[in-house]
């Protein structure tokens, strides 16, 4: 009976989840463990075997072959970077000292083979950017000896060979992933470098590859052939199936919520000087939460307000950029992993590609509430938001004639802000397995020309017990000092969030915590209180509505006739009797 975000949980956790449960063979969706949170209302919710869904992919067309459409957020890259070839998320890690390179090699082959995402091709038709699956490729470890070099000399080289594969794939022709393999001797444990183009891959994709290649790998070293989990529904089946419904009026009643946003007039960010926002000109400030604080923010707070933690992160950030920029309502970009199930019939837990969903959020802070009416408010506002943000960028890129015809959408000021939160992250889960750590932003992603789209970027991610939050700006317009003193007053505004949760008989729920109510926030606050003892709140059937309209009327009788009248044939009177 615990409660899954109670517990730390979120909606990344909650697609493994999913993917775990359906390796079990039972049946959930991620939208099961949102509205059911705990193990006894999961087990009462989920399908009988002879309930559940097929796990083949969908019937209305089955299998799509050839080209198929970009989804919103490739859309947007092409829009805004053009056929960037350097646009990357990559990793380095730190392996086993035992390492059966052989071994490696196989499981790297064999991972490419499994996700054809990773041999995706992209080309450019009359205009309109495709994608493609390529055959299967081999070869992509690419081994590095630098026993032979100083030990100064070693982390330099391996940042120059990590810097080549960054930029050498190729989006028309491949290869999409680059793996080089770092061997210092046997005195010191190897490391791996791995590159993936942003178009193929994002944050829960990364999840999905490491666990498959440790399991790859293990199998290899075995001497037994590589057999994965099979993979859901398709990428670029996807594409075909969220490009159908888009264009069929299926996301249409989301319109109106976007347009009436983004057509508002929105203030610039402070800067301190007017200069070109590259990513070579980009610097990160890093802010770290204790592990105290931390373990409350993930596993304490969210049971006083019933928040997520993306509530709490945005209440502690739109509070911060209110005071930077003097203004009570702020415009921030969000970014969420998109795997939204609004199509039935598909299952992406266990699917690589770029699903990332951005689309912006705009919040009022009060400048009067407290924290506690603040993440009320806040969390009130994210609620509000259509499909968790999916149907923005699907309405924006997916109408039909786009690009050569606009939407409402088009002409929205920009968010100069975003916010990405990546969750609980650990990479080596046991001092067994193969991997031992593992560092992100060990050479650039981006190729240092091109232009950043917003002036502040910040990614989030819980590692080794403490919150981590980058701040990424651009000393060609910002300051460190300033990005540093903002940095510090978020963490500071967390703090200040535990310590008002922790606080006896603080606490309360909002309207979206009873949706079937259909109460304001005065009203939930009269009825549930703290809101720790109301587990619903639902509104009376018509007959209860009856007694309680009598009781009003008649206050001398607390007597409530419920009768009926009904005309009897063909019954033996004395029978009735």
């Amino acid at each position: 009976r615990d409660n899954f975000f109670e517990l730390g949980g979120d909606s990344i956790l909650s697609i493994q989840v999913v993917s775990r449960a359906r390796r079990a063979g039972v049946r959930v969706s991620t939208k099961d463990i949102f509205f059911h949170q705990t193990i006894a209302e999961l087990a009462a919710s989920v399908p009988t075997s002879s309930e559940m869904e097929p796990k083949s992919e969908p019937t209305d067309g089955g299998v799509i072959t050839g080209p198929a459409p970009l989804t919103p957020i490739q859309h947007w890259f092409f829009a805004t970077y053009g056929a960037l070839a350097h646009f990357n998320q990559s990793f380095v890690i730190e392996l086993t000292e035992d390492l059966d390179q052989h071994a490696l090699a196989t499981a790297l082959d064999a991972l490419v083979a499994h996700h054809p995402e990773l041999r995706m091709r992209f080309s450019e038709i009359e205009g309109q950017w495709w994608q493609d699956i390529a055959p299967t490729s081999t070869a992509v470890l690419d081994r590095r000896d630098l026993s032979d070099l100083a030990l100064d000399d070693r982390w330099p080289a391996m940042e120059q060979a990590a810097l080549t594969a960054q930029s050498s794939l190729d989006l028309t022709s491949g290869p999409m992933l680059r793996a080089v393999l770092f061997d210092a001797g046997p005195d010191h444990r190897p490391w791996l470098f791995i590159a993936i183009h942003h178009l193929v891959v994002d944050g829960v994709s990364w999840r999905i590859l490491l666990s498959d290649l440790e399991t790859a790998y293990r199998q290899a070293c075995s001497g037994n052939p590589v057999e994965l989990e099979a993979v859901g529904t398709a990428f670029t089946h996807w594409a075909h199936r969220l490009l159908g419904h888009v264009q069929a009026g299926g996301l249409d009643s989301d319109l109106g919520y976007w347009s009436a946003l983004t057509q508002q007039a929105w203030p610039d960010l402070p800067v301190a000087r007017a200069g070109v926002n590259t990513a070579g000109s980009s610097r990160t400030v890093t802010a770290r939460l204790g592990r105290e604080d931390t373990d409350a923010l993930v596993h304490r707070v969210p049971a006083v307000y019933r928040t997520q933690i993306n509530d709490v992160l945005l209440s502690a950030l739109a509070r911060v950029l209110s005071s930077w920029t003097g203004h009570e309502r702020v415009l921030i970009g969000l970014e969420g992993h998109g795997r939204e199930e609004i199509l039935p019939g598909t299952d992406l837990s266990r699917t690589i590609g770029w699903f990332t969903t951005q689309f912006p959020v705009a919040l009022t802070v009060a400048s009067e509430a407290g924290w506690g009416g603040l993440l009320k408010s806040v969390k009130e506002q994210l609620r509000a938001i259509p499909h968790r943000g999916l149907s923005y960028g699907a309405l924006r890129y997916l109408n039909p004639g786009y690009p050569n015809s606009d939407t409402p959408l088009h002409a929205e000021a920009q968010p100069q802000v975003s916010l990405n939160y990546h969750g609980q992250w650990d990479v080596a889960p046991d001092s067994g397995g193969l991997y031992r750590s593992a560092h992100i932003g060990f050479v650039p992603d981006h190729a240092p020309e091109s232009v950043r789209p917003y002036l502040l970027d910040i990614t989030g991610a819980v590692a080794d017990g403490e919150l981590q939050l980058n701040w990424t700006y651009s000393q060609n317009v910002h300051d460190e000092a300033t990005i540093t003193a903002l940095a510090a007053d978020m963490l500071q505004a967390l703090r200040e969030i535990v310590a008002h949760c922790a606080q006896p008989g603080i606490g309360g729920r909002t309207p979206s915590d009873f949706p079937l109510a259909g109460l304001d926030q005065t009203g939930v606050d009269r009825l549930a209180g703290d809101g720790r003892s109301v587990e619903d709140i639902y509104p009376l059937t018509p007959l209860q509505a009856g007694m309680v309209f009598h009781s009003l009327v008649d206050t001398d009788s607390a007597a409530y006739v419920d009768q009926f009248r009904m005309r009897l044939s063909g019954v033996d009177r004395k029978s009735v009797v």
